[in-house]
């Protein structure tokens, strides 16, 4: 996986780096937004605690999917995380939080490698990049262990509910601040469009597992 996420990142780094910062912003709220509120109100639940290997198409659809996530990490600073996330309780059917540790190991790697990239290839950190980086790390480092803890103990629908919560006053926040109509078009389009997305996905996967049930 990580081979073909970062692969993502270094295209994402050559060929999108120039999009104005505020589609960029709304494309990434929309996605995590939209994901959120469509699978916290739907029926669909990963049942899976281990992740089984691809079959057929999905050898494709996991490599668009990890090359995507790395593009969006090259955009967004995480992204790839969030993106196989929806994959990995839709399509494999993992039980939410088993993916959340497979997505979050992605993302940490990828993190590593990307700031790696930067500074030994491109040659491109800046002193603020460096600071952020090193108040960044003793964060991530002992909160992401704690809060695994944590939410391993919270019911999961609450959990799931918390989260479609903390997005929306995201994106709240992003409109309202600063707010122009450009934002309030984008991220208008892109949440109806990834809305729309994602809860017929996962409105077909709850009709699929009703069918099996049934059979």
């Amino acid at each position: 996986m990580i081979p073909l996420c970062f692969a993502g990142f270094v295209l994402g780094m050559q060929v999108l780096q120039q999009l104005p910062v505020y589609i960029i912003q709304a494309l990434f709220l929309s996605l995590i937004t939209a994901f959120a509120l469509a699978y916290s109100l739907g029926k669909h639940r990963g049942c899976q605690s281990e992740l089984r290997s691809p079959k057929g198409y999905e050898w494709g659809l996991l490599t668009l999917v990890l090359l995507t996530g790395g593009m969006c990490a090259s955009l967004f600073g995480t992204g790839a995380d969030i993106i196989l996330y929806t994959l990995l309780v839709t399509l494999f059917r993992m039980q939410e939080k088993r993916a959340t540790q497979l997505a979050i190991m992605l993302m940490a790697a990828i993190s590593v490698l990307g700031y790696g990239w930067l500074g030994l290839v491109e040659q491109d950190l800046s002193a603020y990049q460096v600071q952020t980086w090193l108040c960044a790390y003793p964060v991530v480092l002992l909160m992401a262990p704690l809060g695994a803890v944590v939410l391993a103990k919270v019911n999961k629908e609450l959990m799931l509910k918390g989260i479609a919560i903390l997005n929306l006053g995201q994106m709240a926040y992003f409109l309202l601040y600063n707010p122009s109509s450009a934002k309030w078009w984008w991220a208008s389009v892109f949440m109806l469009v990834l809305s729309l997305a994602f809860s017929y996905a996962i409105w077909r996967l709850g009709q699929q597992k009703v069918a099996q049930a049934a059979s």
